[in-house]
This record gives structure tokens, sequence and C-alpha cells, in this order.
């Protein structure tokens, strides 16, 4: 049996310090917004891939019962610093006072053109209730960018720009930046940082750089670049053109994690030279998802299963290798002294990395230390998600929606 257990832990070591050298590779390729500029590349690059010097940017906020987020929210986006905006807010069929806070916030703008309030049509059958927003809101706009936003996100005065210049260097039909989580309840803390941990160890960020810069992703199979896309629905930053030609929010549209699905839908189209991009922007933007166990319980119960589509043997796949890697450790520094050198290596390992994305990401110490209990808090998520996905009626912010997971690799 010590044989037995030494293979066990070598692997688990072993994959360990993979991870490690996959958040090592994605820190250092995974560019933070506003780093650099194209005034100090210099290389001419402003206004490719059809852009104008300045463009135009539409700022598209979706909303559905916020009236605790959206002034600090529309607040923010009106303090923009760039030239060249609008706002437009829609209310999705609200029953609060989403509407009044909103015009409250933007008071003497509708009149000048950079703030439009919209009613929300009732959501038609088929249809996920943000993606139907989303769906109405670019609809509505004018700009040559289409900047999706929660909400419930608050943006530093640089964000909008940012965003444009970065886009703009990369001559990107996606950009997607992954903003600070701001924690509150002991809840939050424990499965919110759990989210940029997963990406840093997960993400192939470096190898997508690689497949397109080298032009590799062009002999790929389009299902493999599809699911080595991901994508964050808090920024989700588009190309008018490459939106509308993609087929906007209406081909994700019974989509209940849109922003993964869409992302995905965006690096299959690698091999054509379009370009999705992930960057962080911790220092531009902040997102309070949740307030409460109850809301994290439901929030993450809902998309934890829709993300994986309908690879089931792929979401028990992950949850597999997640425990073994992420908790057995723990669980053996309880087991015999003869295992307990392996154990306590492994542990290291989880708290280096945990502690290095904690920082970069601007995670709470408090997430970072209790790591075995957000790991088991995000296992009975998952379990629940799976339990929710058995059934044929899904209720989300007062809608019941039809559980359809569709098959990964098809077309969205």
């Amino acid at each position: 049996m010590p044989d037995f257990f030494d293979a066990v832990h070598c692997l688990i070591f072993l994959g360990l310090m993979c991870s490690l050298a996959s958040v090592a590779l994605n820190m250092a390729s995974f560019e933070r917004l506003g780093s650099r500029t194209l005034r100090a590349r210099g290389d001419g690059r402003r206004g490719a891939k059809g852009g104008a010097a300045t463009p135009r940017v539409s700022i598209l906020v979706p909303a559905r019962n916020e009236e605790r987020n959206i002034e600090a929210c529309v607040r923010s986006l009106l303090a923009q610093d760039y030239p060249e905006w609008e706002l437009v807010v829609l209310d999705d069929q609200s029953e609060d006072r989403t509407t009044e806070l909103a015009l409250a916030c933007g008071a003497g703008l509708e009149s000048e053109g950079r703030l439009r309030l919209l009613k929300g049509r009732p959501l038609p059958a088929g249809w996920a209730g943000k993606n139907w927003a989303c769906h109405q809101l670019a609809e509505e706009a004018n700009g040559d960018f289409l900047f999706f936003t929660d909400a419930d996100t608050v943006h530093a005065p640089g964000m909008v720009g940012a965003l444009v210049e970065y886009a703009q260097l990369e001559r990107a039909d996606l950009v997607s930046a992954w903003p600070r989580l701001v924690e509150g309840s002991w809840a939050e803390r424990l499965v919110l940082p759990m989210l940029p941990f997963a990406g840093m160890v997960w993400y192939p960020h470096l190898a997508m750089l690689v497949l397109e810069r080298t032009g590799m992703a062009g002999w790929m199979p389009r299902g493999f670049l599809r699911m080595m896309g991901a994508a964050n629905g808090q920024c989700l930053f588009f190309r008018r053109r490459s939106y509308e030609e993609l087929g906007g929010h209406g081909s994700v549209r019974e989509h209940l994690v849109e922003d993964l699905a869409l992302g995905r839908a965006v690096a299959m189209r690698m091999g054509e030279g379009w370009r999705l991009r992930n960057c962080e922007a911790v220092g531009l933007c902040e997102c309070r998802m949740y307030r409460s166990f109850r809301e994290v319980w439901e929030g993450f119960s809902k998309n934890a299963r829709p993300a994986f589509e309908g690879r089931v043997s792929v979401f028990l796949l992950a949850g597999v290798v997640q425990f073994g890697l992420y908790v057995l450790p723990f669980l053996a520094l309880l087991g015999p002294a003869d295992v307990r050198g392996w154990a306590w290596a492994e542990v290291g390992v989880v708290y280096l990395i945990r502690a290095v994305v904690g920082i970069r990401f601007g995670s709470s110490a408090v997430g970072v230390a209790a790591h075995p209990l957000g790991c088991l808090l995000a296992f009975a998520i998952a379990l629940n998600s799976w339990r929710w996905s058995l059934s044929a009626r899904l209720l989300w912010k007062g809608r019941t929606y039809a559980h359809t997971i569709r098959e990964e690799g098809a077309e969205s």
C-alpha cells in the first residue's frame, strides 16, 4: 500500500506543478487593461480592422430588479473620460425602482444624447432574459463598439478608453475584461475567489495566443478551438461588425451562460482570423455579484452545470480532477504519517497558487486561507447545479426557463 499511496501522491504533485506552471504562464501573458497604449507602441494600428480614429462606443447595461446596484453603475459610466460614447440602459421588466433610480443619476443627460433609458419588451419564448435584454440593447446602439456590462459593476473613468485602445491594438473582435470581485459575506469570500483561481489554472490563454500568432489556428478543428474559448459577461467589448456577423446574443438566445457561449463562438472562428482577448481589469472595474449565501448558492447553481453544455463526461472529469488536486492533499494531512510529507508539499503548492492569483485579482486573504472550505462549498454548488439540470424548469429572477443544455461543439 505505501507504494500505491506514493504513486497517487506523485501524480497529484505532478498535477499541481503543471497547474503552477499554467498559472505562471497565464499571469505573464494575461495583460492588465490600460498597461500599454497605442500611443506608447506608435505602430500605426489605430483604426485597424475598420475602426474609426475615435470610434463611438455604445455602453449597454441590461437591468432587471437592480435598484441596489444601478445608481453606482450608471454614475460610474457617466463619468467616463473617453470622448465618444453613449450609455443605453434597458429596464428588463423590473418590478422595483430600477428605472427611477437610473433616471435620477442621468438627470438632464437624455436630452444631450448621452443617456437613453429603454423599457424592455416582454420575453419571447426560447430566450433567456439577459440575452433578450442585450439583443434589444444592440438593436438600439449606434456605436462602432458595443460594450455590454452588468448593472452590478462599477467602472473607473478610464475604463472605456482603455478598452478601445486595447481592442484596436490587438485588432480584437471581442475583448473580455475580468474585474475585481468584491466580497462581503463569508460565502462570497469562500466562493468568489475560486473564479479567477480556476480561470488562471485551466484557461489556455497562452496557447490561444500561440495558435493565433503562428497561424496554427487555421489547422485546428473548429470544435477544438471552441472548447478553448471563454469570456466574462461582466465586460464584453465587441467590434460591432463582428458581433453582427456572429449573430449577436440571438445566436445564444437559450444559453444560461451566454458569456462563455459567445467567447467560444468567437474562438471557434480563430482559424478565419478572428481574435478573442481576455484581460485583467482589476484597477478599472469591480463587481459585487452576490450579497448573501443564498444568492451565491442560487447564482452559481444556475451557471455551473450549463457552463459545460452537453458534455456530462467533462463536467464529471473536471470535478474528479479538481477534488484530487485541490482537496485530497488536505484530507491526506489527517492520514498516515508516512504520506504527510507528500501532503504538506502539495498543500504548500496549492496555497502558493492561491496566493499568487489572489494578489493579482484582489481576492481576500480569508478566501485564500480557507481554500478547503471554499472548494467543498463549490463542489456542493456543482452538485446542486447538476440536480437543477435534471429538472424540467429553472426559476431565475422571477422567470421560469425550460432547461436546454446544448451539446458543446454545436454551432452557437
